[in-house]
This record gives structure tokens, sequence and C-alpha cells, in this order.
């Protein structure tokens, strides 16, 4: 108690409370420190005092900090506690808007609205293929065979079983050879990018990131401080020229090189090997984002970048939002050998990423080959339904959109010939049950022409003909 003058404190303005009650807490510190109210660098209550001084359960404070900790809030500092990220850009949070305690009646039905999966709706894998009943089966042998103990805190850098099957798993699938002690669990993508933002950069630091690019990352990295560079994409992928042209000095380079986020094309052979040259010669890091690697149609998947890193310049990341369910929440990176000290050193003072029993039954996935066959179903059921919706696309709207196939993903592009009004169409769609999205909201520079994102992922063969139905009609209601 003796240290509580140093803490800042939280002042509440609504009572925590809800079914989600680390949301509540999660919103209201948030909002504290873009207020200002609680300020880069100033050390926050523990986990254990918080819940004391608000009459809840350790585990909600954690899993709020937790969030926190994944969107760059806040970081870990060790034996000095847990403190805002002191890399903060205040100037960037004073234009977020607070977020809102309750709900307004409009916001709940948004939410009700989204509770459901609509045809084409981005970011999602396959809701109605996921192996539900063996997943719970996996989850409540766990849940009864797991000692009491190992609940308490877990393994800061990821449940280590988990680590070695994907240390396998990588090595076969991606070509991404490392140790299981080079793997570290993470809360998601942005939860990685987080950590080695954290473990590697200062504020002000520049990134390239790819335009258009996932708009998420990009929002992560601003909140983290660092200054984004957009490079722009084409045919052949990210233009490493350009980049270097603009931002030679660059510490990191955030890629997608197996799939490129939004559209799709793999970066080449040339660019691979340039941007490898760059960032040795700079002494830069890249970061590598393999989504979705898994899912190529008609051919096999391409090796990640990381597999041409002679000189351990790479950092690679993955998650299992796209193979398995977003909700885990679980991803990973892999670190160079020469950064395992350090990755371990910012790890070690971390609660546990993720639920051991999640961790547990993902691992028992790997190791008894359900997870290899899930993914060899998912790949055949994709190009089902991709096939599917690319003809029907064809057959209904042909003077309507552009549509070009790519070799893997799971989406597909298509330009509109005429152009429309964007917010019109999301709204005229959403009233026909359709989740549209936009290549726009990916862009930097808007460089593109109108195009959609449309997800083939849960739209049934069956459904096909009725979901572009209602795309053709919003289109056309639109244009009224």
């Amino acid at each position: 108690m003796g240290h509580m003058s140093e803490l800042a404190p939280i002042h509440f303005e609504h009572k925590v409370t809800g079914p989600t009650l680390y949301l509540s807490l999660y919103r209201q510190i948030v909002n504290q420190i873009s207020s200002g109210h609680l300020t880069p660098g100033s050390r926050l209550p523990s986990s254990r005092s918080l819940a004391a001084e608000l009459g809840c359960s350790r585990g909600t404070v954690e899993r709020a900090y937790e969030l926190l900790l994944a969107e760059g809030y806040i970081c870990s500092a060790g034996a000095a506690g847990t403190r805002v990220n002191p890399n903060l850009d205040l100037r960037q949070l004073a234009n977020v808007p607070r977020v809102a305690m309750k709900p307004t009646h409009e916001q709940e039905q948004a939410s009700a609205a989204v509770s459901s999966v609509l045809p084409f709706q981005l970011g999602l894998p396959a809701l109605d293929a996921f192996p539900r009943t063996l997943w719970n089966r996996l989850i409540n042998r766990h849940g009864r065979s797991t000692a009491i103990e190992q609940f308490s805190r877990g393994d800061s850098f990821g449940y280590f079983p988990l680590r070695q099957a994907l240390a396998n798993y990588l090595a076969i699938s991606r070509g991404v050879n490392a140790e299981p002690e080079q793997i570290f669990i993470t809360a998601g993508f942005q939860g990685a990018l987080s950590m080695i933002i954290q473990c590697l950069a200062k504020v002000g630091d520049k990134v390239w990131c790819e335009d258009p690019g996932y708009f998420r990352a990009r929002d992560c990295l601003h909140q983290l401080g660092m200054s984004v560079i957009a490079v722009p994409v084409d045919e052949e992928g990210l233009r490493v020229d350009e980049g270097i042209k603009n931002a030679l000095d660059a510490k990191f380079a955030l890629v997608t090189p197996t799939h490129q986020a939004p559209m799709g094309v793999m970066l080449s052979l040339a660019r691979r090997l340039a941007l490898l040259d760059w960032a040795e010669n700079q002494g830069s890091w890249i970061i590598e984002d393999d989504y979705d690697g898994e899912f190529r149609y008609g051919e096999a998947p391409l090796p990640a970048l990381k597999r041409l890193d002679t000189h351990e310049r790479v950092i690679y990341t993955g998650s299992f939002s796209k193979v398995l369910i977003p909700s885990l929440k679980l991803g990973y990176v892999v670190v160079p050998k020469s950064l395992q000290v350090r990755f371990e050193t910012a790890f070690s003072s971390l609660w546990s990423v993720g639920s051991l029993l999640e961790q547990k039954a993902v691992t028992e996935l790997m190791t008894r080959r359900h997870f290899s066959r899930h993914i060899q179903k998912m790949r055949k059921l994709y190009g089902e339904r991709r096939d599917a919706l690319a003809a029907e696309l064809e057959r209904k709207l042909a003077k309507e959109l552009d549509v070009r196939l790519q070799a893997g993903g799971m989406h597909l592009l298509g330009r509109l010939f005429n152009e429309v009004d964007e917010g019109e169409l999301q709204r005229r769609g959403r009233q026909l049950g359709l989740g549209l999205h936009f290549l726009s909201s990916f862009q930097v520079s808007a460089t593109q022409p109108t195009t959609l994102l449309l997800s083939f992922t849960n739209v049934d063969v069956a459904s096909t003909e009725a979901a572009v139905q209602s795309l053709r009609r919003a289109i056309a209601l639109s244009r009224l």
C-alpha cells in the first residue's frame, strides 16, 4: 500500500455493471486516457487492488487490461507495474470520440443487426462449417482435466505445447523454421503488432504500410505513436521503390506478401528480394502478416516471405481468426533468434494471453490433425463458394461489375463500371440484409475506382442466387 500515492487515480463516471463488466471498465479507462485525465506513463492500479475497489473479480480487471494492452493503450513495465503507454500521441487521441458508456437505441439496433452474419460480410470464416461439436468436447475435457493451479496465471509466453505445435505446423505448411521458444502467443494480430512496437520502436518511428491496406493495423500504429508512410500497391504487391523514395529510413515495413489485403495480389519474387535487401541495408524490420495464406484454390499455398529471410530481418505474425473463429482472439508472433530474449523480457510481465482452455483445445486440434483436416475442408468449401459467387455475378451483374478471380483469399473484388454513392449503396444493402464493404475504406490515397469487396465465406452455394439478386437490387436502388 505504500506505493498507492504513485498511482494514477481512476474516476469512474458510471458504475461498472452489466453482463460484460470488463468492457465497461475498458471503455471508461479509454475515455480517461483520451481526455488526458490519465496521461502517458501514468501507473495504473494492480488488477487485484482495482478489483477490490470496484467489488468485481480480478479476472474482470485482467480481461479489460488485456484488451487495453492489445490495442496499445497500456503497457506492462515489469516490476514498475502497468502503465498508460508512454508512446501514445495525445494529439491524435484528442480527435478520438469518447466511447459511449450507455449505448443509444440506434447503437443497440445496429449491434443487433450485426450480431448475425450477413452475406458478403468481410473478415469472417465460414461459421456454419466450424467443428462446434468437436470444439465443445475438447473444451469440456480440458476443463475437467486441467489442474486448478494452472488457471491462476498460465504462461506469459503462451501454452508451451501450443508453441511446439505451431513450430511444427509452420515449418511444414508455411516454410517458416523456428524453435518453439521463438514463438509467442498474443491477443490476436493487433496484440502481436502492439508487442512488436513496444519492444522495438520509439515514438515517431516510420512504418511503411500498404496502400490500400488493413485499416485497423494503421489505426493501431497511429495510436502507438508511429509515423505511418503509405506505400502504393500494384499488381506485384508493395512498391518497394516508392517506399525507399519516400522513407528510406523507415524502421518497419508492414506487409501481407502472400495475399495482399485487400487487393489479393502476391508480392513478386523480385519485390520480396528488394524488400529484404532494404531491411538488411537499413537495419529495419519487416512485419509479415500472413493472415490467410492457407487459402489458395487450384494450387498449393505459397511459402511465407520469412522463408527467404537469411539475414533474420522478418518478424512473422499469424492468427487463428481466419482459420478457426475470430472470437478466439488468439494470434502469435515468430521472432528472430536475436530478438528472443528481448521479447521474453517484454512478455514475462504479462498475464497469460488468452484462455488456457482454448489454447489447450487448439493444441489438440493441431497435434491430432483435426486442424489440418479442417483447413483442407475449408479450402474445398471456399473454392466451391467462390466459384458459385463469381459465376452468379457474371450472370446477373456482368454489366455492372468487373469481377476478377485471384488464386487465393476469402473475398472477391468487383469494380463498378458506373460510379455510385458508396454510403447510399451500403445503406440499401443493409436494408436488404447484405454486409457490403468498399475498397475506399482501406485506402489512404483514393486512386482506385469504386470497388466492392464481397466475401464468399458465409454465402453457401444454395443462397448465392438470392444474395446476388439482393445486391443487384441494392445497386439499382442506390441510383434512384
